[in-house]
């Protein structure tokens, strides 16, 4: 299969087909009253999906829950009797995004509604879990409830567990190849399954394999173009690994009995990690054009165990651990490796995990915190037992994702959005000249547009006084 991705991308598939169109991508899926479900046009805009009431009806009102980021930034509604002529009973100009629509629309009698998107911020098209059609005769009615629908097109299908293996194959040929410097070859394997299927894999939940697939892509391609590139400005990344954990923690409230951890680290976990840091410097290059890259390298702790946690919390249900590691938790002291790497811009401490089936925990630890001590450094810091391939803990995904907290600390003083936590969620809100719709496309935004053009990245000293409350700063053990 990964050779027929290198000549040619799938086709799109008419919409009245349900036998290879996907279940849940149908366009009867969005007046199905499940939101778990929905409709996904084909690629690009104009894109429209009626539904057909059944009889005349008066109607004054429509709801649409419209997918995160798979919205149009224009659309109109049009109402027919006859399903032939069309007449214009709503036209928004500018759609923010948000994910429910409720909108008037102008009084009409009509038996067929249709939603038109015109254009949207990507080319993703328009996606909707539901259409809802109200009028004024039974105000909470939803008309348009189970009644038949059509649409220009749609998904051909979803992705599969085969085109997650090409992409996987791909991935790793590229990878081999990328390493013995032939980036020419890396990027074409990289973009035969980019190409037909990134479009497939951005919408599905986690998007961490999208996300690797397209750094790189990015970073294939700058290092096409500049094989020999060093960073301008490169900053230090020292991962320091502690083998063991040898602890006692307490159980939470539904159940308090103490839990035991005894566990040496696994050593696939550490190369999995020192791969994601390889791509994290890698991708970081490309960003910022050369500019700024992470020099990396791996100091093992031989002898030293994560002997004590200063704080345990239990958030969403009984079984998410929290168990947040502080400086005084390693034995013997772990200072003196600190003050050793007193040059280091960042610091990743990696751990076994405190227990097995259990959520991982992860945490960036900040400057302003017990481990940076007032200095300069940032500090992540990770346990080590849910690394995955295409997952999101220790992948290149979640050091961007991380380290960016730290870039939010140091530049809290420009035009972007910031906390509560993770503000490129927050897509209505981002600065106009922002594009795109992901969490990458965010970061990029913010490092391209604001970040680079001002210093440079130079704010390395996270603790500016910029950020309002200290950051991220709790009680030290």
């Amino acid at each position: 299969m990964l050779a027929l991705l290198l000549a040619a991308a799938f086709p799109l598939l008419p919409t009245g087909d349900p036998d290879v169109s996907a279940p849940a991508r149908r366009p009867v899926q969005a007046t199905d009253g499940d939101r778990t479900t929905w409709w996904g046009s084909a690629p690009g805009f104009p894109a429209w999906i009626s539904v057909d009431l059944g009889a005349p009806t008066r109607l004054d009102r429509l709801a649409i829950d419209w997918e995160p980021v798979t919205y149009p930034t224009a659309y109109r509604v049009e109402a027919s009797a006859d399903g032939t002529h069309w007449c214009s009973v709503l036209h928004v100009a500018a759609w923010g995004g948000e994910t429910h629509d409720e909108r008037r629309m102008e009084p009409v009698t009509a038996r067929w509604l249709r939603v038109t998107g015109e254009a949207g911020p990507n080319h993703w098209g328009m996606w909707l879990s539901e259409l809802s059609v109200f009028g004024p005769a039974d105000p909470k009615r939803n008309l348009a409830a189970g009644r038949p629908t059509s649409a220009s097109g749609t998904i051909a299908r979803a992705l599969t567990p085969a085109d997650k293996a090409d992409v996987a194959d791909a991935i790793a040929i590229g990878d081999r190849l990328y390493h013995a410097h032939d980036f020419a070859g890396a990027l074409a394997h990289y973009r035969a399954v980019y190409n037909p299927l990134g479009w497939l894999l951005r919408a599905q939940e986690p998007r961490t394999m999208f996300e690797a697939l397209r750094l790189r892509v990015l970073s294939a391609d700058f290092r096409l173009r500049h094989p020999n590139a060093r960073a301008e400005r490169p900053r230090k990344l020292v991962m320091l690994v502690v083998p063991r954990t040898d602890l006692v923690l307490p159980g939470p409230p539904e159940a308090p009995a103490p839990i035991q951890v005894h566990r040496a680290l696994d050593e696939s976990q550490v190369a999995l990690t020192r791969e994601g840091l390889f791509w994290f410097s890698e991708s970081f290059l490309a960003l910022t054009d050369g500019r700024v890259g992470w020099d990396v390298s791996v100091e093992r702790l031989e002898g030293y165990t994560v002997a004590a946690q200063s704080r345990v919390v239990y958030t969403r249900d009984a079984y998410q651990l929290m168990a947040q590691l502080e400086p005084g938790g390693i034995s013997p002291s772990i200072q003196p490796v600190l003050d050793r790497h007193a040059d280091a811009d960042m610091f990743y401490i990696f751990w076994p995990g405190t227990h097995p089936g259990l959520q991982q925990h992860v945490t960036n630890g900040g400057s302003g915190t017990v481990w940076a001590k007032g200095t300069s450094r940032a500090c992540l810091l990770s346990e080590g037992d849910a690394c995955e391939p295409y997952g999101f803990y220790n992948t290149l995904t979640w050091f961007h994702h991380e380290f960016f907290h730290q870039v939010e600390f140091g530049y809290w003083d420009q035009d972007f959005p910031k906390e509560p936590m993770h503000a490129w969620q927050d897509r209505p809100n981002w600065p106009a000249d922002f594009v795109g719709e992901q969490e990458w496309d965010f970061y990029e935004n913010v490092y391209r547009r604001r970040v680079l053009p001002l210093d440079g990245l130079d704010r390395m000293t996270w603790s500016t006084g910029l950020y309002p409350r200290g950051i991220w700063s709790h009680p030290g053990p």
